[in-house]
């Protein structure tokens, strides 16, 4: 009801100084935490946000990212007609601390993540690609395709019960 930045501002507090890992609830993903975390860390001083990003197969539904040759996000695109590539933000992020106060600084409740935070920070913004799994299961048409890619090709590790093989 807030938005992904005003839910994030009304958790603030909770963070505390520390990094914080951020993740939309509707994707399904395999990436490797370990391996966003240790980039995190090692991260050039001047950035202050690591998103995750993968390749879509349906660019114009996602927000489609533009990198400089150190994988710095310059550019970004949320849910435009033609948009220029198919790398997009898969919505999983590592943010300091200034991240999360410059959220809690945007006036009004509803805040939002690609609105609002995201191109206030082009050009600090980290960007490692996952070369596993994700897919974005916010509507029931992507939760069936999910569920077939996922949990019957073989795609992840996970295996519901009762699937036959």
């Amino acid at each position: 009801l807030l938005g992904t930045a005003g839910t994030l501002a009304a958790n603030a507090e909770y963070f505390g100084s520390e990094p914080a890992l951020i993740a939309h609830a509707d994707n399904l993903t395999d990436f490797d935490l370990s391996a966003m975390v240790s980039s995190h860390l090692s991260k050039p001083r001047d950035k202050v946000i690591t998103m995750l990003a993968f390749e879509t197969d349906v660019p114009k539904t996602c927000g489609i990212l533009e990198l400089d040759e150190h994988h710095a996000v310059i550019g970004f695109h949320e849910k435009v007609d033609n948009p220029p590539g198919n790398l997009a933000n898969a919505a999983v992020y590592i943010m300091d601390k200034e991240a999360i106060c410059f959220a809690v600084s945007i006036p009004g409740d509803v805040k939002d993540i690609s609105l609002d935070v995201i191109p206030h920070f082009l050009g600090r913004i980290q960007c490692v690609k996952t070369n596993g799994y994700h897919r974005d299961i916010g509507s029931v048409e992507s939760l069936e395709r999910a569920h077939l890619e996922f949990c019957t090709e073989g795609f992840g590790l996970y295996r519901p019960v009762g699937l036959e093989e």
